[in-house]
């Protein structure tokens, strides 16, 4: 594999530098990001971007909190939106050889290893209401050892195929970037562009039936609502998110 680097390597110390609409946080070692995110939103705070490399169990985790304005069947597209993307970002910041895609409902691939998973946490209203806020984001597995996010599904880090060399900052700083992105072209153009582009980028070779062994039936598809698509004895039947554990 040829050797790659950072055309522009942070310094020490140095903050990720955010879209005006996000503020960037670091978290103290040993704090989750996802629990000061939830917190944060709890008492009102929008925009932020909690983050944290934990090097214990070598995983990178960013949390966006957000203050959707849409009811909640609509405000969990947001789920989709991270999904292309942390695609779209590692897309631009990895080496041309790795080959990023997804799995329903929050598994991330690299090279078809399973190296990452988004989380979806939101302030508990009805499908049908505005919810209060939501907390988006990422963990992510930086090193060999890290922890694994499924039993059976082959796992794979940064360091294992050859992107160690990205530093925090710059995929913190891409990943915001581009979740921005789409979260615009989702907000003028609503969620088809959206649906056309994350089916694209379906991980082949696993099926969501692996992923998810608790759910009778096989896997269909997304429908254009976001809604995972499932069929068993011949009855067709779906799944919101709200279904699954995205934590």
């Amino acid at each position: 594999m040829s050797e790659f680097y950072e055309l522009d390597p942070p310094k020490e110390g140095d903050e990720p530098q955010l879209p005006p609409l996000f503020n960037s946080q670091s978290v103290l070692k040993g704090q989750d990001p996802f629990d000061k995110a939830v917190s944060s939103a709890n008492a009102g705070d929008v925009g932020t971007v909690f983050h944290s490399m934990n090097d214990e169990d070598g995983i990178l985790s960013i949390a966006v909190t957000l203050g959707p304005e849409v009811d909640k069947s609509k405000a969990l597209q947001v789920h989709y939106l991270m999904m292309l993307g942390l695609s779209d970002a590692l897309g631009a910041l990895a080496p041309p050889e790795i080959e990023i895609a997804h799995l329903w409902p929050n598994f991330m691939f690299m090279n078809r290893g399973l190296m990452g998973k988004i989380v979806l946490i939101d302030s508990g209203e009805d499908s049908k209401q505005i919810p209060s806020w939501m907390v988006v984001g990422v963990q992510l597995r930086m090193k060999v050892e890290a922890k694994k996010f499924h039993e059976t599904i082959e796992a794979t880090s940064f360091e294992d195929e050859g992107a160690s060399f990205l530093s925090n900052v710059r995929i913190i700083e891409a990943i915001s970037r581009h979740f921005l992105s789409w979260l615009n072209t989702w907000q003028d153009e609503g969620f088809k562009p959206v649906h056309q582009a994350w089916i694209e980028r379906i991980v082949d070779k696993i099926s969501v039936n692996d992923a998810c062994d608790n759910i009778d039936g096989n896997w269909v598809g997304l429908d254009e609502s976001g809604l995972g698509l499932f069929k068993s004895n011949k009855k067709h039947f779906s799944l919101s998110l709200e279904d699954v554990n995205l934590k």
